[in-house]
Protein backbone atom coordinates (compact mmCIF):
# COMPACT_ATOMS: atom_id res chain seq x y z
CA UNK A 1 0.00 0.00 0.00
CA UNK A 2 1.35 3.36 -0.91
CA UNK A 3 1.60 6.18 1.79
CA UNK A 4 1.54 9.56 0.77
CA UNK A 5 1.42 12.25 3.22
CA UNK A 6 0.57 15.17 0.82
CA UNK A 7 -3.59 14.03 0.89
CA UNK A 8 -5.89 14.70 3.41
CA UNK A 9 -6.52 12.00 6.63
CA UNK A 10 -9.51 11.55 5.51
CA UNK A 11 -9.00 10.80 1.83
CA UNK A 12 -6.62 8.35 2.95
CA UNK A 13 -8.77 7.16 5.28
CA UNK A 14 -11.74 6.74 3.25
CA UNK A 15 -9.19 4.90 0.33
CA UNK A 16 -7.82 2.21 2.54
CA UNK A 17 -11.00 1.45 3.65
CA UNK A 18 -11.74 1.12 -0.29
CA UNK A 19 -9.01 -0.71 -1.10
CA UNK A 20 -9.59 -3.07 1.90
CA UNK A 21 -13.28 -4.04 1.48
CA UNK A 22 -14.40 -2.96 -2.20
CA UNK A 23 -15.51 -0.32 -3.61
CA UNK A 24 -15.37 1.42 0.05
CA UNK A 25 -17.33 -0.54 1.83
CA UNK A 26 -20.81 1.03 1.02
CA UNK A 27 -23.78 -1.33 2.32
CA UNK A 28 -26.67 -1.12 0.10
CA UNK A 29 -30.26 0.31 1.05
CA UNK A 30 -32.95 -2.09 3.43
CA UNK A 31 -35.36 -1.20 1.03
CA UNK A 32 -34.41 -0.64 -2.31
CA UNK A 33 -31.35 -3.00 -2.31
CA UNK A 34 -28.97 -0.60 -3.77
CA UNK A 35 -25.65 0.51 -3.11
CA UNK A 36 -25.12 4.17 -2.96
CA UNK A 37 -23.62 6.19 -6.11
CA UNK A 38 -20.23 7.96 -4.77
CA UNK A 39 -18.77 10.49 -6.70
CA UNK A 40 -15.16 11.59 -5.70
CA UNK A 41 -13.29 13.96 -7.55
CA UNK A 42 -9.82 14.35 -7.15
CA UNK A 43 -7.58 18.03 -8.49
CA UNK A 44 -4.23 18.45 -8.18
CA UNK A 45 -2.30 21.72 -9.11
CA UNK A 46 1.07 19.04 -9.90
CA UNK A 47 -0.64 16.79 -12.50
CA UNK A 48 2.28 14.54 -13.21
CA UNK A 49 2.83 14.18 -9.91
CA UNK A 50 4.65 10.85 -9.60
CA UNK A 51 2.37 9.13 -6.75
CA UNK A 52 -0.31 9.72 -9.02
CA UNK A 53 1.22 8.73 -12.07
CA UNK A 54 2.58 5.21 -10.62
CA UNK A 55 0.18 4.43 -7.70
CA UNK A 56 -1.50 1.58 -9.35
CA UNK A 57 -3.90 1.48 -6.33
CA UNK A 58 -4.50 5.26 -6.69
CA UNK A 59 -5.52 5.16 -9.95
CA UNK A 60 -8.03 2.11 -9.66
CA UNK A 61 -9.86 4.41 -6.47
CA UNK A 62 -10.12 7.17 -9.18
CA UNK A 63 -11.07 4.88 -11.91
CA UNK A 64 -10.42 7.79 -14.43
CA UNK A 65 -8.09 10.08 -14.56
CA UNK A 66 -8.47 13.11 -16.86
CA UNK A 67 -6.47 16.44 -17.49
CA UNK A 68 -8.10 19.95 -18.01
CA UNK A 69 -5.88 21.99 -20.43
CA UNK A 70 -4.79 25.20 -19.46
CA UNK A 71 -6.82 27.77 -20.62
CA UNK A 72 -6.25 29.94 -23.90
CA UNK A 73 -6.24 33.62 -24.50
CA UNK A 74 -9.68 34.12 -24.99
CA UNK A 75 -10.76 32.01 -22.51
CA UNK A 76 -8.28 33.69 -19.62
CA UNK A 77 -9.79 36.93 -20.98
CA UNK A 78 -13.64 35.62 -20.29
CA UNK A 79 -11.72 34.76 -16.39
CA UNK A 80 -10.56 37.53 -15.55
CA UNK A 81 -13.93 39.73 -16.74
CA UNK A 82 -16.15 36.75 -14.85
CA UNK A 83 -14.25 36.84 -11.49
CA UNK A 84 -13.41 40.64 -11.40
CA UNK A 85 -17.12 41.23 -12.06
CA UNK A 86 -18.04 38.72 -9.65
CA UNK A 87 -16.73 40.75 -6.62
CA UNK A 88 -19.39 43.25 -7.76
CA UNK A 89 -16.73 45.42 -9.81
CA UNK A 90 -17.80 46.64 -13.33
CA UNK A 91 -14.81 45.45 -15.68
CA UNK A 92 -15.88 47.81 -18.65
CA UNK A 93 -15.79 50.77 -15.19
CA UNK A 94 -12.38 49.70 -14.54
CA UNK A 95 -11.19 49.65 -18.49
CA UNK A 96 -11.93 53.31 -18.43
CA UNK A 97 -8.60 53.90 -16.25
CA UNK A 98 -6.27 54.03 -18.69
CA UNK A 99 -3.73 51.81 -16.28
CA UNK A 100 -6.00 48.90 -16.52
CA UNK A 101 -6.50 46.53 -19.47
CA UNK A 102 -8.20 43.10 -19.38
CA UNK A 103 -6.24 42.38 -22.37
CA UNK A 104 -2.51 42.50 -20.62
CA UNK A 105 -3.76 40.70 -18.17
CA UNK A 106 -5.33 37.74 -20.53
CA UNK A 107 -1.50 37.74 -22.39
CA UNK A 108 0.23 38.10 -18.59
CA UNK A 109 -1.61 35.21 -17.08
CA UNK A 110 -0.51 32.89 -19.78
CA UNK A 111 0.48 29.70 -18.12
CA UNK A 112 -2.01 29.98 -15.13
CA UNK A 113 -5.18 28.24 -14.10
CA UNK A 114 -8.19 29.94 -13.15
CA UNK A 115 -7.94 28.78 -9.72
CA UNK A 116 -4.83 31.00 -10.20
CA UNK A 117 -6.18 34.07 -11.96
CA UNK A 118 -9.54 33.56 -9.19
CA UNK A 119 -6.43 33.63 -6.81
CA UNK A 120 -5.19 36.86 -8.01
CA UNK A 121 -8.21 38.55 -8.52
CA UNK A 122 -8.76 37.80 -4.38
CA UNK A 123 -5.45 39.15 -3.74
CA UNK A 124 -6.16 41.96 -5.60
CA UNK A 125 -9.63 42.98 -5.00
CA UNK A 126 -10.50 42.42 -1.04
CA UNK A 127 -13.91 43.62 0.37
CA UNK A 128 -12.64 47.33 1.20
CA UNK A 129 -10.89 47.47 -1.03
CA UNK A 130 -13.86 46.88 -3.68
CA UNK A 131 -16.00 48.85 -1.74
CA UNK A 132 -13.56 52.18 -1.95
CA UNK A 133 -13.77 51.60 -5.57
CA UNK A 134 -17.20 51.42 -5.96
CA UNK A 135 -17.61 54.72 -4.00
CA UNK A 136 -15.53 56.62 -6.20
CA UNK A 137 -16.67 54.86 -9.57
CA UNK A 138 -20.72 55.85 -8.53
CA UNK A 139 -19.05 59.37 -7.43
CA UNK A 140 -18.17 59.58 -11.57
CA UNK A 141 -14.35 59.58 -11.05
CA UNK A 142 -11.68 56.89 -12.57
CA UNK A 143 -11.11 53.80 -10.59
CA UNK A 144 -7.70 53.61 -9.33
CA UNK A 145 -6.59 49.77 -9.78
CA UNK A 146 -3.99 49.02 -12.49
CA UNK A 147 -2.91 46.06 -13.99
CA UNK A 148 0.35 45.99 -12.54
CA UNK A 149 -1.62 44.93 -9.06
CA UNK A 150 -3.03 42.22 -11.05
CA UNK A 151 0.17 40.91 -12.24
CA UNK A 152 1.96 41.39 -8.90
CA UNK A 153 -1.01 39.34 -7.35
CA UNK A 154 -0.13 36.91 -9.99
CA UNK A 155 3.73 36.19 -9.00
CA UNK A 156 2.27 34.95 -5.73
CA UNK A 157 -0.35 32.20 -7.12
CA UNK A 158 1.31 28.74 -8.25
CA UNK A 159 2.38 28.40 -12.18
CA UNK A 160 1.61 25.38 -14.06
CA UNK A 161 4.99 24.86 -16.43
CA UNK A 162 4.53 24.11 -19.86
CA UNK A 163 6.15 20.15 -19.04
CA UNK A 164 3.06 19.56 -16.40
CA UNK A 165 0.59 19.90 -18.68
CA UNK A 166 1.84 18.86 -22.32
Amino acid sequence: KAENKDLPPSVMKYWRKYIEEGKGGLKPNKTTGLAPRVLIVGNTARPKYEFIMKDKELKSFFGKIFFTPIPDYATRLQIWKHYINRTGLDCTELSLNRKFSLSILAHASAGYSAGSIRAAVKLTLWDSKVKKLKKMLNAGRASCVTTNEFVSALSKVPFVFKGDYE
